[in-house]
């Protein structure tokens, strides 16, 4: 998944004029605007200029400013530099305003707001009003560049956005919508930058007037460079206390004025070489490693550690505190500039999680890359490297990341089905997603031949049908299938469960017989039908709609006697107009691939039932389904509502769609626990519904689903809202469920809080 989108605001806030502006502040990208290109790729969040946690946004920015005084031979020193590279004052300190924010946040792509007028012309002279625009200003510092040439890049950035002053900045913000507000909502221009001259007084005839200093209570900013060019020259720093801290921002002020010092008596020192650097590590974090040390004290990265193999190069690894931060290569290149070349690590690699021992510190066993646990051998560890290697394209290491090396979905369910066919062992998918490294994938498969050992041994797979009443059910390996075996147990029932060789000791138990086959299996498909009594169709391949169908027509065509239950999914109502949705509602277009074939099977079995000695037929559609299965804990990882459960367990912003967007008044997803999904599906077997129903147990919207989340997962993620919808949590339906009702009562711990928690606890960690 990709980053979701951001707020976009519809507020309009006046700039303040000339050098005024210099009391508001900038703002700093990973990857910034640029004025009329890339404005659409501009996606990565904000980051704050200190590592700060910036409290909830309640609109208000109390102010502080930090002063240094400059030697009154600076100014003139500097207008001098700027008049041998065709530049003003006000331009040379911009330049040294971007050359102190780079070395404040180790960061190269930088943003500055500069306030520019619209007062053009004799004819503008009688206007009144505030004729000012904010121009953002993007400078690349990259390269360790001399002042001097960072001054011209500086002019040149400046020259290009004043050739687009009368472009309304609160235009810009609008069209680039999501991709000008960061993480916490701030929009685009965080940080800004002036020249503060004399101040001055309005004269009026018969009247005395006066300056009168007014503190300013409120910073309209993060962060605001200033040159105080007067009598007593002085560097100063405007500031917000929700961005830095009292000591963050005192050093930052006091190292902007030597900057200023240090450039009018030698332009020519590299960036590197002027004075200023990096905050104290946040926390208090000391000791360890210099390397780990200066990892940490970058605003983007939240945990750093430095490892040393025996006879090994030097290691760094780090975590980012969210998407789109810098580059492995980007954070070792900030290490070399501030770092003897001995302490500089051969690699740093970016972690999700920093791995840890029982006591708290870094585990060297499980970081990537770490050669302390020796390489696993035998028949699954080879079939496991032949897998990555043959998808991926080059053989991998053991703790080589399946997404970093290039993986994606679709090629974790190709790996999962050669390796289960290849070591018979059950494996899918998600699982390949979740174990991520050749390492933990042979793990896991070693664990599932040791559970499949311990099993009870699998019934004959010969279709059999000795007992009367006995019920196929597909799917019993699955999430809803595992809570239908259970309910039938309960209730006595003989059961004949499909399921693939290497997963038969998954299902068998007293009272089930084990046919093998699956949907891809015709032939298998039919002798299971024409074995049982009644049926139970819960198998999906949930991305082969082609197999579904197939699969149902070999089904329906060997059906001849008894009821026949398929659980379907609310997918086949497409897109319906209204709200709240009857059911057997009529398939509302677009629907997708997944919901068409839901209503193809649907059809296949609603035209067939009844003729020729078969039973009853129902189709029962169900929504998400949640309870305490591995299954159903994958996708409440990985599927539709995996953007909520990722930027989470992460601790990203979770963005959600505002009430009203699009004209919808509330956005969210019915639910239905597995425990009331199975008991509905087979209360069908006896009083069969003859159509459609519904099984579901309650609608959550996205924001009560995420407040949940956030709170069972320990998540100091912040939930915002926006006027976007990610196609992942586009769903606005209520669906009513009254034929099923009394099998769909919520029984103990069947609310949606408990059986979340079930879904997150410790098996999910």
């Amino acid at each position: 998944m990709g980053t979701p989108p951001t707020r976009r605001s519809r507020n309009r806030r006046s700039t303040p004029t000339s050098r005024a502006a210099s009391r508001r502040a900038p703002t700093l990208w990973k990857r910034a605007w640029t004025t009329g290109q890339a404005a659409s790729k501009a996606s990565a969040r904000c980051v704050c200029p200190a590592p700060r946690t910036r409290p909830a946004d309640t609109g208000v920015r109390p102010a502080g400013v930090h002063s240094a005084p400059l030697d009154p031979r600076v100014p003139a020193a500097l207008r001098e530099l700027g008049r041998r590279n065709r530049a003003t004052l006000f331009t040379v300190a911009l330049a040294a305003s971007f050359a102190a924010l780079h070395r404040f946040t180790g960061q190269d792509d930088l943003v500055i707001g500069v306030a520019g007028t619209h007062r053009q012309g004799p004819e503008m002279r009688g206007l009144v009003g505030l004729c000012v625009n904010t121009l953002p200003v993007r400078v690349n510092t990259a390269g360790d560049p001399s002042f001097t040439v960072l001054l011209e890049r500086v002019r040149e950035a400046l020259l290009d956005a004043q050739q687009r002053r009368e472009v309304p900045f609160d235009l810009i913000l609008d069209r680039l919508g999501a991709a000008a507000r960061g993480a916490d909502g701030t929009a685009l221009i965080r940080v800004t930058s002036d020249v503060l001259g004399e101040p001055t007084t309005l004269r009026l005839p018969g009247l005395a007037d006066s300056y009168v200093e007014v503190g300013a209570g409120e910073a309209k900013f993060d962060l605001s460079f200033g040159m105080v060019d007067t009598e007593t020259p002085a560097g100063l720093v405007q500031y917000s206390r929700t961005a830095l801290d009292e000591e963050a921002a005192a050093a930052l002020g006091a190292h902007y004025a030597a900057l200023l010092t240090a450039v009018a008596d030698d332009p020519g020192l590299a960036l590197s070489r002027l004075p200023g650097g990096p905050p104290a590590a946040a926390g208090g974090e000391t000791g360890g490693h210099p390397a780990e040390a200066l990892l940490r004290s970058y605003p983007e990265v939240a945990e750093a550690a430095v490892a040393e193999p025996a006879g090994g190069p030097l290691l760094a690894y780090a975590v980012l505190r969210g998407i789109g931060g810098p580059s492995p290569a980007e954070l070792r290149s900030r290490l070399r500039t501030a770092l003897a070349a001995d302490l500089v690590p051969a690699a740093v690699t970016l972690l999700d999680t920093l791995p840890r021992t029982a006591d708290g510190t870094p585990d060297p066993a499980r970081l990537p890359g770490f050669p302390s646990a020796p390489a696993p051998e035998g028949a699954h560890a080879d079939a496991v490297t032949d897998g990555f290697t043959d998808l991926l394209g080059h053989k991998p290491g053991p703790d080589d990341d399946f997404f970093l090396l290039g993986g994606h979905s679709l090629v974790a369910v190709q790996l999962a089905e050669r390796l289960r066919r290849a070591l018979k062992l059950p494996l899918t998918g998600l699982d390949i997603m979740q174990a991520r490294t050749p390492r933990a994938v042979t793990a896991l498969l070693a664990a599932r031949e040791a559970e499949r050992a311990a099993a009870p041994t699998a019934a004959s797979s010969r279709p059999r049908r000795t007992r009367e009443g006995t019920v196929l059910v597909t799917g019993g390996t699955g999430g809803v299938g595992a809570f239908v075996l259970r309910e039938l147990a309960a209730r006595g029932r003989p059961v004949l469960a499909l399921a693939r060789p290497e997963s038969a000791h998954l299902v068998a138990g007293e009272g089930v017989d084990v046919i093998e086959g699956d949907l891809t299996d015709l032939d298998g498909l039919r002798k299971a039908v024409d074995s049982a009594d009644a049926v139970i169709h819960a198998a999906c391949t949930f991305t082969r709609p082609e197999v579904d169908v197939t699969a149902m027509a070999a089904m329906v065509g060997t059906w001849s006697r008894g009821p026949f239950v398929f659980v379907s999914s609310v997918d086949a109502y497409g897109h319906p107009a209204g709200e709240w949705v009857a059911e057997e509602s009529a398939s509302q277009q677009p629907l997708s691939g997944y919901g068409q074939a839901k209503v193809d099977c649907e059809g296949l079995l609603l035209r067939a039932a009844g003729a020729q000695g078969r039973g009853g037929a129902s189709a029962v559609r169900s929504p998400l389904v949640w309870g305490a299965h591995q299954r159903l804990r994958d996708q409440l990882r990985w599927g539709a509502t995996g953007v909520l459960y990722q930027a989470a367990r992460e601790g990203r912003p979770i963005v959600l769609p505002r009430p009203g967007t699009h004209g919808h008044a509330w956005y969210g997803a019915a639910w239905v626990h597995a425990a009331a999904l199975a008991r509905a599906v087979v209360s069908c077997l006896d009083s069969p519904v003859h159509g459609v129903a519904n099984a579901v147990s309650g609608h959550l919207s996205w924001r009560d689903l995420a407040t949940g989340l956030t709170e069972l997962l320990g998540s100091d993620s912040e939930i915002q809202e926006t006027d976007e919808v990610h196609p992942d949590l586009d769903h606005r339906w209520h669906y009513h469920a009254g034929r099923l009702a009394p099998s769909l009562r919520a029984q103990p711990d069947e609310d949606w809080r408990s059986v979340l928690a079930a879904m997150t606890g410790p098996a999910e960690r």
